[in-house]
């Protein structure tokens, strides 16, 4: 995929609003007709010298995230294995 001023314009457009790799690659490919991977469009990100997007800090309340579950699924896990050698 060529590169040119234009598109560079819009990724950084795109990317300073706050949208991801993945959507801009979307929305290139809905709106201009332009395939091009999400892994491109971060090398571009780097070359116009972006930096990354913060990461959202969870909500409090908010439901557990995969890791913590299997987390707290291996230490109930342990505890009934402690329970049953004591029986």
């Amino acid at each position: 995929m060529k590169k040119n001023e234009t598109l560079l314009k819009k990724v950084k457009e795109l990317y300073e609003n706050g949208l991801g790799y993945l959507r801009i690659s979307k929305y290139l490919w809905e709106t201009k007709g332009i395939r091009v991977s999400d892994n491109t469009i971060r090398n571009w990100v780097k070359e116009l010298g972006l930096k990354p997007h913060e990461a959202k800090k969870r909500k409090e309340g908010a439901p557990p995230s995969c890791k913590q579950r299997l987390k707290l699924l291996e230490t109930e896990n342990m505890n009934l294995k402690e329970e049953i050698k004591k029986t």
